[in-house]
């Protein structure tokens, strides 16, 4: 038997291989680079542009009453940090409204030949882009076929967002203002009768006035109280505006049940309607304690009047402002160079895959070679089972292997 052939083992073997070769790999890769080229030179070229916005800073409406309090610190924070803006944001961006005025603005149903609309929301999933930078940013990305329509594109998303922002905003703040106005009103009803009945009480009793040791009570209960109105206020904005299963829904409402649970422990139910101070009067006079109750529901009102007034005058100038707060840090421009395709890469990157698959080639035909002179049957079978899967007889039925004999 005649000496076998070895497989590649080292460095030099590959080489030798290569070479005795060369004539395939020469015409492979030639054959490569001349077609990852063209596709290169005809490849549609993608340019992008993109923008960068600042929202506006934290919550600016019934959202701020935790700065009004600062031992208050309930912790309650947007997904990954993310702040409640730049969620709506977001949502606005990835909204159906927002895609079908990019489409129809630009008239993407005609210019591409769409048949379907979803089509088109395609195109806009797969060219716009959005995210939010590490310092808070929201960065759009439009990729276009031409530089100026990729500016355009990206400044109009922008420019929509920011509209889409105000709007929303607006109708929070008008939805707030109602609720804070209602309260508003509530609250000044409660004082004009409770006034009426602290004098009355007082004529009729003469009672003295309440010592000053409720005061520094009344306070930390009115600012609690007026936080879970405010926080209820900001669930109702939130259901109004937002899915029931928004993050910011559910954050709304678990924010009101930590408030509701801290005025439960600092007050008590009474005989007269509405909270009593959690303060040991079991031995104070009957008079004193109807007084001194009367007196610190009075205290309690006015505190609660003197949170909501600047929240409901703040609510009006948010609901009746002509221009939203969003900074446009970086504007689309006309980008100049293309981002894709990147030619280099493709020609490579071809040039590489081709190289690989004819070594793959050529690694299976010489051991073809090797097995036909030390194992011919095996040869022959191996043969007869590539020769099958050809055009001419993969679709021929009924049928054994092509070229085998029984």
């Amino acid at each position: 038997m005649s000496e076998t052939k070895r497989h590649p083992t080292s460095l030099w073997d590959h080489l030798a291989l290569i070479l005795k070769w060369k004539r395939l790999f020469v015409v492979g890769l030639t054959i490569a680079l001349v077609l990852s080229v063209t596709y290169a030179m005809l490849a549609k070229k993608w340019y992008m542009s993109n923008a960068v916005i600042l929202p506006p800073p934290e919550q600016q409406g019934i959202g701020a009453l935790s700065s009004l309090i600062p031992n208050m610190d309930l912790g309650f924070t947007g997904p990954l940090g993310m702040s409640s803006e730049i969620q709506l944001l977001l949502t606005i961006m990835d909204s159906r409204r927002t895609k079908d005025a990019v489409i129809d603005h630009f008239n993407w149903m005609k210019k591409y030949e769409y048949r379907y609309r979803l089509d088109a929301y395609d195109r806009y999933i797969d060219k716009v882009r959005y995210e939010v930078n590490e310092y808070g940013a929201l960065v759009v990305v439009v990729l276009e076929e031409s530089p100026q329509s990729a500016a355009e594109t990206v400044n109009y998303i922008v420019e929509y967002i920011s509209k889409e922002f105000l709007r929303i905003t607006a109708e929070q703040a008008r939805t707030e203002r109602i609720f804070v106005e209602r309260r508003l009103i509530q609250a000044r009803e409660d004082i004009a009768a409770l006034e009426d009945s602290l004098r009355d009480f007082q004529r009729e009793t003469g009672a003295v006035s309440v010592q000053e040791q409720f005061v520094a009570n009344v306070q930390v209960v009115g600012k609690t109280m007026a936080e879970l109105i405010l926080a209820e206020a900001e669930l109702e904005v939130a259901r109004k505006t937002l899915p029931p299963t928004s993050s910011q829904v559910l954050r709304a409402g678990e924010k009101v049940r930590i408030l509701q649970e801290q005025v439960d422990k600092l007050t008590i139910h009474g005989e007269a309607e509405g909270p009593s101070m959690l303060i040991g009067l079991d031995t104070a006079p009957e008079a004193a304690v109807r007084q001194a109750y009367l007196e610190r529901q009075l205290e309690l009102h006015a505190t609660i009047l003197e949170y909501l007034l600047p929240q409901y005058e703040q609510a009006k100038l948010m609901e009746v402002r002509e221009e939203d707060n969003l900074y446009v840090l970086d504007a689309g421009i006309p980008p100049e160079k293309k981002h894709s395709p990147r030619r280099a890469f493709i020609v490579i990157g071809s040039m590489l895959l081709a190289f690989f698959f004819l070594y793959l080639y050529v690694i299976f035909a010489e051991w073809m070679a090797k097995t036909k002179e030390i194992d011919p049957d095996r040869y022959e079978m191996i043969s007869s089972v590539l020769r099958g899967f050809t055009p001419k007889h993969l679709f021929r039925w009924g049928e054994g292997l092509p070229g085998r004999k029984e």
